[in-house]
């Protein structure tokens, strides 16, 4: 009879944990396999959807653009575009502001819908997003009559302004200062501050100390009347451009 050796508790152990360790292996093998495959089919599904989506997007693009003319427009005859400053207000938005000047009837051949209209706003004034703060200054484009009251009032002004001479004499009184004598030929603050510089380097002054009775070159007052004027002129054009905006004159109520 053959004596066979008792196989001891490690020697079992090591050979049970060897064929574990092999047929773990082959099935963490096979799940790799069979992840790779539905990987596969995954991808190829949503190829087909893909190019599927695509076709059907271009049918549709087609079918409603087909035969579409691009939007042309024309300005209305008789009207002008010009540009009217808004001083945003708390609450205010891009929108509700447009409405406040888009008049279908007379802006429907020159934008292709009150949207674009709406874009076009944003777009001027480098606020794609819409966002715009109490207190910020817009430019808002709109349409005008060329028989516009006020357009009219400041365009004679202007052609009045172009015939006075810049520069006059004047001579310095007690209590001149360039500043004060600046403002006289401004239309407004800033202008005033631009135009005390010029003053100085016209009379080649190298301060601002002037001496009573001496004999200098300042911006015609003339022209800073007129400036003023003109100003307050485009104050009221720029209320005339409002939508539904109403003007009374020799008891005859006009529409601009």
């Amino acid at each position: 009879m053959e004596y066979r050796e008792r196989e001891t508790f490690e020697d079992t152990y090591q050979r049970v944990s060897e064929e574990e360790r092999i047929r773990l292996r082959k099935l963490n093998q096979a799940r790799l396999r069979r992840k790779e495959r539905l990987r596969i089919q995954r991808r190829n599904r949503f190829i087909a959807i893909a190019a599927a989506s695509v076709i059907s997007i271009g049918a549709i693009t087609g079918l409603f653009s087909h035969g579409k003319e691009p939007f042309n427009p024309v300005m209305p005859e008789g009207y002008q575009q010009v540009y009217a400053s808004y001083q945003v207000e708390r609450g205010d938005t891009i929108y509700d502001i447009a409405k406040e000047y888009y008049d279908a009837e007379l802006y429907d051949s020159y934008y292709e819908s009150f949207n674009d209209y709406v874009d076009d706003i944003k777009e001027l004034n480098n606020a794609k997003g819409g966002h715009i703060t109490p207190y910020q200054s817009l430019q808002i484009p709109a349409l005008i009559n060329e028989d516009n009251i006020f357009l009219t009032q400041i365009n004679a002004k202007r052609a009045e302004l172009e015939q006075l001479p810049e520069w006059v004499e004047y001579v310095v009184e007690p209590g001149d200062s360039i500043l004060g004598l600046a403002y006289l030929g401004a239309g407004n603050t800033n202008e005033a501050y631009a135009i005390k510089d010029q003053i100085m380097r016209k009379n080649n002054l190298s301060n601002s100390f002037l001496r009573d009775g001496t004999t200098i070159y300042i911006v015609n007052p003339e022209r800073g009347k007129l400036k003023v004027e003109i100003e307050q002129l485009k104050e009221k054009l720029e209320e005339s451009l409002k939508l539904g905006y109403h003007q009374s004159e020799d008891t005859e109520t006009k529409v601009y």
